[in-house]
């Protein structure tokens, strides 16, 4: 995030399996980048994807407004408007793009993209989070990866969080033809550790460091997964004590 800050972008490609953390580790993020002068756009891919490109769209219908009001050229609005009609409805001067095949098409689309982004984050270092892409289409993952590797000459950090193990071919390959390059970085996030339960439950047990046991019988029932453990916490502590512990 400082490198992209300072106009120097680039990729985290958030990894783990469901329930372990991920959109928390971002959403923790974003607020210290919006902190620090930032501007946030978010997209989430449904299941099934309900349309392609769908987080990218979910993401920039957010700001429509500045969207539309881009210093970019007209033809890339154009282009976006097929993703985001609404564009059609507040820049009525844009252009009819001509009929071209299938793949210059799409690579069009991505270009508009790319210049769409770039536009966004002249004035404020841009953050654009791309969620559950697991459930992406292969057209979702084209756009990835080909935005991923232009984002390195402005001041855009390039966020995508998905679950490892359903991870299609298609964001696979891709990740690993980004790695190879140099261009993304990848951030696995883990099952917790035993120490950082016993953290977690002195805090919420009034900053008491318990020798009962509790911390290792909520890390082992939990398994480490941060959803599990939040869930049995909030038993342990409504119930006042060690009474609702599964073990």
């Amino acid at each position: 995030w400082s490198r992209a800050a300072r106009g120097r972008g680039g990729v985290a490609l958030v990894a783990g399996e469901a329930g372990i953390g991920k959109t928390r580790l971002v959403s923790e993020f974003v607020v210290r980048a919006e902190a620090e002068g930032g501007r946030v756009l978010w997209g989430t891919t449904a299941y099934p994807e309900s349309t392609p490109y769908q987080a990218f769209v979910e993401a920039l219908r957010a700001a429509i407004g500045l969207v539309a009001a881009l210093d970019i050229k007209p033809l890339w609005l154009s282009a976006l408007r097929q993703l985001v009609p609404e564009l059609g409805e507040r820049r009525a001067d844009l252009p009819v793009l001509g009929a071209v095949d299938p793949q210059r098409r799409q690579t069009r689309l991505f270009e508009a993209l790319t210049a769409c982004l770039a536009g966004l984050a002249r004035p404020r270092p841009l953050v654009f989070v791309l969620e559950d892409v697991h459930w992406a289409g292969a057209a979702t993952i084209s756009a990835l990866e080909f935005v991923a590797r232009r984002v390195d000459q402005h001041a855009i950090l390039l966020v995508a969080t998905y679950r490892d193990d359903e991870a299609p071919s298609s964001l696979r390959s891709a990740r690993r033809s980004l790695q190879q390059d140099a261009l993304a970085q990848h951030v696995p996030v883990g099952r917790l550790r035993l120490e950082t339960v016993a953290e977690i439950v002195a805090l919420a047990m009034g900053g008491t460091d318990r020798q009962d046991g509790t911390a290792e019988k909520l890390w082992a029932a939990s398994e480490g997964s941060p959803l599990f453990l939040s869930e049995l916490l909030r038993d342990v502590t409504e119930s006042g004590g060690g009474s609702a512990l599964p073990l």
